[in-house]
């Protein structure tokens, strides 16, 4: 049985099979879609453990999507995690500001995204996940 059920956000196929291989090798199950309006839907049938959302996407883009999932009473205690190649810190603080977890450059690092997970997926309190959530390169 898995340890988690996330689910990928991003329009990209071959990032979005790149991630789930990672989360996969992880022992997690993933689930993938190329919009937040195919989401939405989704989260309404299935649990999901974690989200991870790409920001450029067609249609209303991540940081949209994120303030939605944070105001949905079904959604907004999943912790969602920006997949992006931005690299700003202004970036990282805005994604938190709206309730991100953290934020995932595309060229993650395979261990910081598997320690990353253990964390997410161990049920440490908040405060503790995030000081422990900063997601290098670029986190």
């Amino acid at each position: 049985m898995p340890r988690g059920h996330a689910l990928i956000i991003e329009d990209s196929s071959t990032a979005r099979i790149l991630l789930s291989r990672l989360l996969e090798r992880a022992d997690i199950s993933t689930k993938g879609v190329a919009t937040a309006e195919q989401a939405f839907p989704l989260l309404q049938q299935e649990h999901f453990d974690l989200i991870f959302l790409d920001h450029l996407l067609p249609g209303m883009n991540g940081f949209q999507a994120l303030e939605r999932l944070k105001q949905q009473p079904e959604t907004r205690d999943i912790p969602v995690f920006m997949y992006t190649s931005q690299n700003a810190e202004r970036y990282l603080q805005e994604a938190r500001a709206l309730g991100a977890a953290g934020v995932i450059r595309k060229q993650v690092d395979r261990d910081q995204l598997m320690r990353t997970l253990d964390i997410i997926l161990s049920n440490v309190p908040d405060q503790e996940q995030s000081e422990a959530i900063r997601l290098a390169p670029g986190g």
